[in-house]
């Protein structure tokens, strides 16, 4: 459902919108509950999330993440297996 919607989202871009359009997500599992199309389970949790949806967002995220690294929450190299 969403895989196909996200498709016709990016179908339907100019490239002049490309950089300023979003999928949104809370939007579109809004529309498929109303539709009885979806289920969703919350999970809860006391961790802080950090989202980046501009560029300026990114140096905000990037020192969150590393002061999570520096106190032990993540390891410096989250996916060595």
């Amino acid at each position: 459902m969403l895989e196909d919607g996200f498709a016709e989202f990016l179908d339907g871009l100019e490239d002049c919108e490309a950089m300023k359009k979003e999928y949104l997500l809370p939007k579109i599992i809004d529309k498929l509950l109303a539709e009885k199309k979806a289920q969703v389970t919350l999970l809860e949790t006391a961790d802080k999330w950090f989202g980046v949806t501009y560029k300026d967002d990114k140096a905000v995220v990037v020192e969150a993440i590393k002061a999570l690294i520096e106190q032990g929450v993540y390891k410096k190299r989250l996916f060595d297996f």
